[in-house]
């Protein structure tokens, strides 16, 4: 299921910018929908260029150097295990005294206003 998830996901970025499509005279098109939204009311939209699948070659070349480079399931996730995984960002600072961070926090409420009477 994550891998169906995933490669939705590649799908979705490869072809998230896809520009409008263009008839042969160089005009944009476009389509008509009737959404239940609005009563039925006719909706302009852009009619996209074509569907990209430069993904799939990728992903493919990707996984033959791997399948290569690990002969087995198993060795690959002995070699992954061995791997060193750097440290979190946030371990390079110090963490600050929350207390100090909720006195110190300023919202436009904790500011004193002077009021001016409109006499």
């Amino acid at each position: 299921m994550e891998a169906r998830l995933l490669l939705a996901a590649l799908h979705f970025n490869e072809n998230a910018q896809r520009a409008q499509a263009v008839t042969k005279q160089g005009e944009l098109q476009w389509g008509v929908s009737h959404p239940k939204a609005r009563q039925g009311a006719p909706v302009l939209k852009a009619v996209k260029g074509p569907i990209k699948f430069g993904y799939v070659q990728n992903l493919v070349t990707k996984t033959l150097e791997l399948r290569s480079q690990f002969p087995s399931y198993r060795k690959a996730t002995v070699l992954a295990e061995e791997r060193r995984v750097p440290p979190p960002i946030a371990s390079k600072y110090e963490k600050p005294n929350k207390q100090e961070l909720i006195d110190s926090h300023r919202s436009r409420f904790n500011v004193a206003t002077s009021v001016t009477s409109l006499e």
